[in-house]
């Protein structure tokens, strides 16, 4: 570990959650429900939902228009991270009062946007694309040893179950990347690192 190369994201997943459980709780479906079982069920959406778009202009396509989420719903045809559309059901999660809580689909590019625009959530500081970036040609010099590092691009933990995320990092680190060194490439994860729960 080169720890001079670290860097933090101004978020976690938890601060996800309460993102989406104060996103249901705005919009009145949450009344007198216990604040552990909200929780819950936000993970729940957020696991369930989360997608990322193939590029920033893709996923301003996918929300313009959209109104948000409701208490039911049916499914939506949403355009995937490679440019074909599906059709895509709401998230949902039953509480144990019966009451049935949504996410519908462009909500769940915008749980997955964060990772690469914090401000999509009200998070300040660069996407992670960014901070990925500056720290492999920043931290490393000469160039042959920060080469080795863009070279075989590891994506892990929680978020790299999201669907696309991490090969959407890696095209935005690749229009990111200076002219003098390698193009970033995604290297396969171990199977021993994919038993890891969403972020």
């Amino acid at each position: 570990v080169v720890y001079a190369s670290a860097r933090r994201m101004p978020f976690a997943g938890v601060d996800i959650t309460q993102y989406v459980a104060g996103l249901l709780t705005s919009r009145g479906l949450t009344d007198g429900v216990d604040p552990l079982a909200l929780e819950e069920a936000a993970e729940s959406l957020k696991e369930q939902a989360s997608v990322a778009a193939a590029s920033g202009e893709e996923y301003a396509r996918l929300s313009k228009g959209n109104n948000g989420g409701s208490a039911s719903g049916g499914g939506k045809k949403e355009g995937l991270a490679n440019g074909e559309v599906q059709l895509r059901q709401p998230a949902s999660y039953t509480l144990p009062d019966g009451r049935k809580l949504t996410l519908d689909p462009h909500e769940g590019y915008q749980l997955a946007e964060v990772f690469l625009d914090p401000s999509v959530l009200g998070f300040d500081g660069p996407g992670l694309a960014e901070v990925a970036m500056e720290a492999a040609t920043n931290s490393f010099d000469p160039v042959h040893k920060r080469a080795g590092h863009l070279s075989d691009i590891l994506i892990c933990g929680g978020g790299s179950l999201i669907p696309n995320l991490p090969q959407r990092i890696v095209a935005e680190m690749r229009a990111l990347a200076p002219t003098n060194v390698p193009e970033p490439t995604l290297m396969t994860m171990p199977e021993y690192l994919q038993v890891c729960d969403l972020v």
